[in-house]
């Protein structure tokens, strides 16, 4: 019983009523559940079909009362839709019923032939054959859904011509072509001529590619010219029959073009951080480093990596922490602080003195935190500590003989004094001696805690020495302030019996320390170099500029003579004696003079030597202060030079040369003026008016007044920015360079420049920034990542941009810090990330796909795009461009899976195919072993030996992994085999086979296998006539170069002697492979050899279009 027809619903149409009983019948014999409906006009088979498609099959009469034959067919045809139909007739419409197949009935059977078997096989197959058509018509329409609904630009082409035979909506938009001027191009059409070489390189790589081939970037061309790089992504597919690629276009251009300003930007960036001296980081509000500039590893010796998510007031002195912890609060309510110096520790747990401008920049999303500008001053506050030092003791060797004594008696509380002490300060002379008390009281009141607090300390300590600054009040109500020194006596015990010391009045030192305090705050903080020495010429102290400018430090010229350490070959002889005669006279000086760097290096200073005096009249030692004058010195040399070579220069220059002598206000120009603004010379009177009106109204005063202030503060060079007007009335924006050319006199005669032409940079500019800020705005995920890890195995994400937050969720302050394998999960493909790696290791750009996970757990494709950047000094950097595909990826997993069902489809078709040929030769083999007519019997084997060959064909196909090519070798071994078996001769035979591996399209395989057939056929009833012949058959086939050449020979009785009689006459079997032949464009022949016959065939391998049994003729 057919499981085919379990619970099935037929419209029978039929007058005959017997007919009908008959077929009911039939049906019910091999049917479970089946509900039949019967008419018997076409009236009322009308009616039901319009009313109902609920039927599975129908079974139609070709003549009805109302209606019948061709008419009577398509009318039910239309009605039916897609339920098949089956025509049931007699034997006078037999050829009429075989026609009805073409008006798209599904089969037709004779009512005198009729079973209950062939009618379930017929209405078995045709719902079968309906159904696998509408899955094919199904499969079919969501194929062309997903060609011409993609967003990208997709189009099918013959590989054979290279011609477009379909092109998606998207493509026509992007590329500008309408859907008819497509069609009638080539894939080359759109590909500039240099681009040609490329894809037919491609198209060679890209023909033997299995699956989706990705052959990368190229170039196309639009329809109105404008140049684009697409990504190009393809697959073999068969359209209408023929043999094609269909092809995904991506355009790529502004990617490309993103990732190339992005680099130049990051570059930039990144020259600007690590090549200064400060130390640059950005803090979060609560004080955590978010980034550290590499020179933190020069100045503090700690990489910038390990400062990321610390605190700074992890590296600051504990005395110095409430204040910088103050400043940061303080940034909440204005945009920037100036930090004093501060102590913070250093690699080596030492600690450098460090100050720093912190400036508020929360509102700025590129930086989203306070950006601290930080500079080290250790050796600034080490040099101002040691100055201190120096003073102070200085000052106490000098007030030492002004020191008033005492002495304690601690027993008795009484406090002796010497007799200075009365002089000083307001105790009466008459009293003699006083307590601790009265001491106590004369303190200032903001001192006295500390100074009881101190004294007290060291009485109960074991300590004999006593120290301490307080202010002590004079006779006029006024304090002073004093410094005492105490000797403490201790008795057996330890206890403090008396203390002798002495109280000196400093105040006056102590204005001058701060005078000095001042003096060497303004030194170490001027750019000038400033130096002193004591009276006979030796150094005593520098600041930091000194040992800046000229490489020694301090500890290096402590005692020695400046001239000895500055002078060169080339200082002038003149002058070194004019500064050592101020030395020994203790006069003044103003010279220009030169010196020499510790490396070398030559700097023209502006030398003042100042005597310094005390109040006796005695020198002290000198200062001096050296302004640095070089590039004054260096270019009124060069001023000189220039003059001499301004007339060539201002001829092979593009810029405007002027010259304007400020005495006359005139101005003199080189004839770049009319060029580069389109003035005629006899348009150019009172030249310097002229030029005053020409500047933009909105730029005149201010250029004007900043002349004027270059000129009265003796500036030597200034740099301007301005718009000019040009002869057209419209403005160029110009880069004017000038130089000031003074007297001896130090005043201002001329001013010398360049006017430069920079419109076209500015714009440049203005689009830069535009892509600058079109990076962090572009919708493709952009990261930036270290170009070697610093804590493997991944790389510390730099920078990312929104889209990459918008796509993954994780903010930037989330992201950065960490590395891209926090997107990993488990389907994660290791193979791909392993493939990134090694290209990453070889430092070589590269593409991959994958799935990545939110931070939410969502998984999502991503196509990711790795390209490394070399930044400055040799860092490297990669840019991680990711697009999410998760789209594609569905797109293409459900055409691959409509893909595949067609070929499943096919495989059935091949499969069917065959067993129906089988059939048809197993019928005909039955009807030839029970024909007694030899001839027509040995006919009837003929055709079934046609027929195998042809089933062999299909049988290869449906079981190999191609539906179009099939290995011949394989072949050829079945279908002699096959034929032998047919046969079954009575002599005993020997098939030997010379076969290459070769590979034929159905359309070539078909033809050569039945030329074959007829050769082995012939071999077999006609080669070997005495049974008792050992027959031997050798079969050749050789590829060489797509040429096949195929060889059958025989060992049996050769050729008759009027076999070319034979070949003029053709039978049936020369016929056919003269046909055959024909169409294989081959050439053949029969030869004598010297033991039977030999067949030979010659033919071009081709890939043939079309069906397969539409070359058989």
């Amino acid at each position: 019983m057919s499981t085919l027809l379990k619970e099935i619903n037929i419209l029978v149409i039929e007058d005959n009523h017997g007919d009908f009983v008959l077929i009911q019948e039939y049906v019910h014999e091999e049917a479970v559940h089946l509900e039949i409906t019967h008419v018997s006009t076409f009236s009322e088979a009308k009616d039901i079909l319009e009313g109902s498609d609920l039927f599975d099959i129908i079974l139609l009469d070709l003549t009805l009362p109302d209606a019948s034959g061709e008419s009577l067919v398509n009318d039910i045809v239309k009605l039916s839709g897609d339920i098949p139909v089956i025509v049931l007739t007699g034997y006078k419409n037999k050829d009429f019923g075989i026609k009805t197949l073409g008006l798209g009935v599904a089969d037709y059977l004779l009512k005198d032939e009729l079973t209950p078997f062939i009618l379930s096989k017929s209405i078995s197959y045709s719902i079968e054959r309906n159904r696998i058509n509408h899955s094919l018509r199904q499969s079919e329409r969501q194929y062309r859904e997903l060609f011409d609904l993609s967003p990208l630009p997709k189009w099918i082409y013959d590989i054979q011509t290279l011609q477009y035979i379909d092109v998606n909506q998207n493509a026509i938009d992007h590329y500008g072509y309408s859907r008819e001027e497509f069609l009638s191009m080539t894939i080359k059409d759109i590909r500039p001529k240099n681009e040609i070489p490329h894809l037919e390189h491609t198209l060679e790589n890209s023909l033997s590619a299995e699956g989706i081939h990705e052959s990368g970037i190229h170039t196309h061309q639009k329809k109105d010219g404008t140049k684009i790089q697409v990504n190009i992504r393809s697959t073999h597919v068969t359209f209408n029959g023929q043999k094609a690629k269909m092809v995904v276009a991506n355009d790529i251009t502004d990617r490309l073009e993103t990732e190339k300003k992005l680099a130049l930007s990051e570059k930039r960036f990144r020259s600007l951080v690590q090549e200064g001296s400060d130390l640059i980081a950005i803090l979060d509000p609560e004080g955590n480093y978010k980034y550290v500039a590499p020179t933190s590893n020069a100045i503090l010796g700690i990489p910038p990596e390990e400062f990321i998510g610390t605190n700074v007031l992890d590296y600051i002195h504990e005395n110095d922490q409430q204040r910088v912890a103050n400043a940061l609060e303080s940034l909440e309510q204005q945009k920037r602080v100036e930090l004093a110096p501060f102590q913070f520790k250093n690699s080596a747990g030492k600690w450098r003195w460090i100050e720093s401008i912190v400036t508020n920049m929360l509102d700025n999303p590129a930086v989203n935190g306070f950006v601290a500008n930080s500079r080290d001053v250790t050796e600034r506050i080490e040099r101002e500590k040691k100055m201190r030092e120096n003073l102070e003791l200085y000052e106490y060797v000098t007030k030492a003989t002004d020191d008033v004594v005492y002495d304690w008696d601690l027993k008795e509380d009484i406090l002796y004094w010497d007799d200075s002490y009365h002089d000083k300060f307001i105790y009466d002379i008459e009293e003699g001696t006083y307590s601790i008390d009265y001491w106590a009281q004369n303190v200032h009141p903001e001192d006295l805690p500390d100074a009881k607090k101190s004294l007290s300390d060291i009485l109960h300590s074991s300590k004999s020495k006593w120290e301490q600054e307080y202010r002590f009040k004079k006779q006029d109500g006024s304090y002073a302030t004093v410094f005492e020194r105490g000797f403490i006596i201790r008795d057996e015990n330890g206890d403090a019996i008396r203390m002798i010391g002495s109280l000196q009045d400093i105040t006056e030192r102590k204005e001058y320390e701060e005078k000095l305090e001042e003096l060497a705050l303004v030194a170490s903080k001027t750019t000038d170099v400033i130096f002193m020495t004591d009276p006979n010429e030796r150094l005593t102290w520098v600041n930091s500029a000194f040992e800046e400018m000229l490489g020694y430090q301090f500890d290096e010229v402590i005692g020695k003579s400046p001239g000895n350490i500055v002078r060169g070959p080339d200082n002038n002889p003149q002058k070194m004696k004019r500064i050592s005669e101020a030395f020994k006279k203790q006069k003044a000086l103003q010279e220009i003079v030169l010196n020499y760097s510790k490396s070398g290096d030559k700097y023209w200073f502006d030398l003042t030597l100042d005597p310094i005096f005390d109040n006796n009249g005695h020198c002290d030692g000198f200062i001096g202060i050296q302004k640095d004058v070089t590039d004054q010195i260096e270019h009124q040399q060069e001023l000189r030079k220039s003059v001499e070579r301004y007339e060539i220069v201002s001829k092979a220059t593009s810029d405007t040369i002027w010259d304007l002598d400020l005495e006359s206000d005139t101005i003199e120009y080189n004839q770049n003026i009319y060029s580069m603004f389109g003035y005629e010379k006899i348009g150019v009177q009172d030249i310097a008016e002229w030029w005053r009106n020409k500047l933009h109204p909105d730029d005149r005063q201010d250029i004007l007044d900043k002349l004027d202030k270059a000129i009265h503060n003796n500036t030597d060079r200034l740099q301007l920015e301005y718009r000019f007007e040009a002869a057209d009335g419209s403005y160029k924006y110009i880069y004017d360079r000038a130089f000031v050319v003074t007297d001896d006199d130090g005043n201002a005669t001329r001013i010398i420049g360049a006017m430069q032409d920079i419109t076209r940079q500015r714009e440049e500019r203005k689009w830069l920034q535009l892509f600058e800020s079109a990076i962090a705005s572009t919708k493709e995920s952009v990261a930036i990542i270290e170009g070697q890890s610093s804590n493997p195995p991944g790389r510390k994400i730099l920078y990312v941009n929104d889209a990459f937050s918008e796509m993954t969720g994780y903010s930037k302050n989330e992201a950065e810090g960490k590395t891209l394998h926090m997107l990993n999960g488990p389907k994660t493909d290791l193979k791909e990330r392993q493939k990134l790696g090694e290209h990453m290791d070889r430092w070589e750009s590269c593409d991959a796909e994958f799935i990545n996970y939110k931070k939410n757990g969502e998984e999502f494709w991503i196509r990711v795009s790795m390209t490394p950047v070399e930044g400055p000094e040799n860092s490297l950097y990669w840019v991680c461009v990711g697009r999410d595909i998760t789209e594609r990826k569905k797109d293409e997993k459900q055409l691959r899976e409509s893909l595949k069902e067609k070929e499943t489809l096919l495989l059935e078709i091949h499969h069917r195919v065959k067993n129906n040929l089988a059939v048809v030769a197993g019928m005909m083999q039955l009807q030839a072993f029970d024909e007694e007519n030899r001839q027509f019997r040995e006919k009837l084997f003929d055709s079934v030996a046609r027929i195998q060959t042809m089933g062999s064909i299909h049988e290869l196909l449906y079981q190999s992994e191609s539906f179009s090519n099939l290995d011949f070798g394989d072949n050829l071994r079945k279908l002699v085999k096959n034929i032998s078996d047919t046969f079954q001769t009575d002599f005993e035979l020997d098939v030997h086979f010379e076969v290459d591996s070769i590979t034929l399209n159905i359309n070539q395989a078909i033809p050569s296998s039945l030329i074959v057939n007829e050769v082995i056929t012939n071999i077999l009833k006609h080669a070997f006539e005495d049974d008792t012949q050992k027959g031997k058959i050798t079969v050749s086939a050789k590829e060489d170069d797509d040429a096949i050449m195929l060889s059958v020979k025989d060992n049996g009785k050769g050729l008759p002697p009027d076999f070319n009689k034979v070949m003029d006459n053709k039978t049936l079997g020369l016929q056919l492979i003269n046909t055959l032949s024909q169409q294989l464009s081959a050439d053949y022949s029969y030869e004598p050899i010297k033991e039977g016959t030999k067949f030979k065939l010659s033919f071009q391998k081709a890939d043939l279009k079309g069906i397969g049994s539409t070359h058989i003729m």
